[in-house]
């Protein structure tokens, strides 16, 4: 009986603390005795109401998470599709842009070499004739600037004196002097008008400018009248000399042996430079917005290729069996290869990894790479294959916890092909095939894109394990299909109707065999 008294009395005081939180307004009394019989004291009762109302704050917030986590899936899913399209347009912008700008290359090209041969030409005259002409019409130039500012003293100081005499005539009380300073003001007056329409006419002539081209090579130019609007014609002029001295520049380096490839991430470099310039208010504008990226597929220099079946397990098996390679055993080389066939991981993204960013016993096994690591800066959970998961799960158990499972600056230092190289040779396998493609070790990559393709992996699919922001990265890049390949593809159709089936005329008007 008085644990049946207690628990009513416990239940009164559960119910007097929801009706403070719901605002109501309990008799004084009645919780006084109430307080009585828990033994609970007015600040018991304070804490309890704060408590359920944080309490139910806290419910609300936690109720809401479903939809919350729904719209943000949403919402990334159409930004999403969205840089997917915005990529797509890029890339045929590209492809279509690409050839009118190799041709604009080539033209500024030969304007170059025609600028140059007319600054040669001009050092090498022997025409004293026309030297000592182009040296008089420079001595003129001059002279007549002297003269146009002679001209502006002269009316400052007219107006001057016209003025000065105004104010004199003003002051004196004698008429004469008065008449006298302001014929005077007047003769001033006319002075300065003349000069005037002196000075009018020597500016009316174009104002000429001088800038140093893209060579370093100064050029003298007529611009306009106004001086306001030549100023802005020359500044025009200057800003397409800008963007000629990168075109210039990279056009250099081509020429010096650089890939087109190499000269693209050079002027991606120097946009993002003049972008931040424009962002921090430094520049007014981008003078280099509209110099675009060259075709790439024009200069190949070094494709790469996937590596078969039969070449991946020879090289796996010689590198278990190879010895130290750059610090690394030759069992870490071969899971290090395994690894990078059968996830797509770069070499910098394989290096971070350490024993808890697998996740053997998970549904399906996963491995995680840390936003830090990733390409594009955000954290990637990539799938097992399961005989992949079986090679790692002994190997994993020997490493050191929160340490490198591939430890060292193999990556940072590019070693990655070298080792590569190494155990291709002992596997009896060209680092160069015949049709001169390569196989470094980001041709792991390629690899295991290519097999995901002639798996019969759904392209979307594929993109998204390889981790690529379009699909045609993913399927015209990285993917590498041969003769065999494609014929196997194209047994898959139904063969070649037979010529001697039996044909029959149906009432639809419809042939059916």
């Amino acid at each position: 009986v008085t644990g049946n008294y207690n628990q009513a009395c416990y239940s009164d005081y559960k119910s007097i603390v929801v009706a403070i939180a719901d605002g109501g307004e309990p008799d004084a009394e009645h919780i006084r005795d109430i307080l009585l019989a828990n033994d609970k004291t007015v600040e018991d009762l304070q804490d309890d109401v704060k408590l359920l109302i944080e309490r139910r704050e806290l419910r609300k917030q936690y109720d809401a998470l479903p939809e919350l986590h729904q719209r943000k899936a949403e919402n990334e899913q159409k930004i999403a599709e969205v840089d997917q399209e915005l990529e797509a347009a890029k890339q045929r912008h590209h492809e279509q842009t690409a050839p009118f700008y190799n041709r604009l290359y080539d033209i500024n090209h030969a304007i170059k070499l025609g600028l140059q041969a007319e600054q040669q030409l001009f050092q090498t005259c022997n025409d004293e004739e026309l030297l000592t002409e182009l040296e008089q019409l420079g001595e003129e130039e001059h002279r007549e600037h002297e003269r146009q500012r002679k001209l502006d003293g002269d009316i400052r100081e007219l107006r001057r004196d016209a003025e000065s005499c105004r104010q004199e005539s003003s002051r004196t009380n004698l008429r004469s002097r008065q008449n006298e300073l302001l014929a005077e003001a007047k003769s001033l007056d006319v002075q300065h008008r003349k000069l005037e329409r002196e000075l009018t006419k020597a500016k009316s002539k174009k104002w000429w400018g001088r800038y140093k081209d893209e060579n370093g090579s100064e050029k003298r130019v007529p611009l306009a009248a106004d001086k306001k609007a030549a100023q802005a014609m020359l500044n025009e002029i200057v800003k397409k000399v800008e963007y000629r001295k990168v075109e210039s520049l990279l056009a250099t380096f081509r020429d010096g042996g650089i890939s087109t490839q190499t000269s693209n991430h050079y002027l991606r470099a120097i946009k993002q430079f003049t972008r931040w310039m424009v962002k921090d208010r430094r520049s007014a504008e981008d003078p280099i917005a509209f110099v675009a990226m060259l075709n790439v597929r024009t200069d190949r220099r070094h494709d790469r290729r996937p590596l078969t079946e039969t070449e991946l397990r020879l090289l796996i098996q010689a590198a278990m069996n190879g010895q130290v390679e750059f610090k690394m055993s030759g069992a870490d080389r071969a899971m290090l290869y395994a690894t990078a066939a059968y996830t797509g991981l770069r070499a910098n993204e394989l290096a971070s990894l350490n024993p808890e960013s697998f996740q053997l016993d998970a549904q399906p096994p996963t491995v995680t790479v840390l936003a830090a690591y990733s390409k594009h800066r955000r954290q990637d959970v990539l799938p097992l294959h399961p005989s992949l998961v079986v090679m790692l799960r002994p190997w994993l158990s020997e490493k050191q916890k929160r340490k490198s499972v591939w430890s060292g600056n193999w990556a940072k230092r590019k070693y990655g092909g070298k080792m590569l190289k190494r155990d291709l040779k002992s596997a009896g396998i060209p680092y160069v095939d015949e049709n001169g493609l390569y196989a470094d070790f980001h041709a792991l990559r390629h690899t295991f894109i290519t097999n995901m393709v002639k798996s019969g992996v759904n392209p979307k699919t594929a993109q998204a394990l390889a981790r690529h922001s379009t699909i045609d990265l993913t399927m015209n890049v990285y993917t590498s299909l041969t003769v065999s390949d494609q014929a196997s593809a194209l047994a898959n159709l139904p063969a070649v109707p037979s010529l001697n089936a039996p044909v029959s005329q149906t009432g639809s008007g419809k042939v059916s065999s």
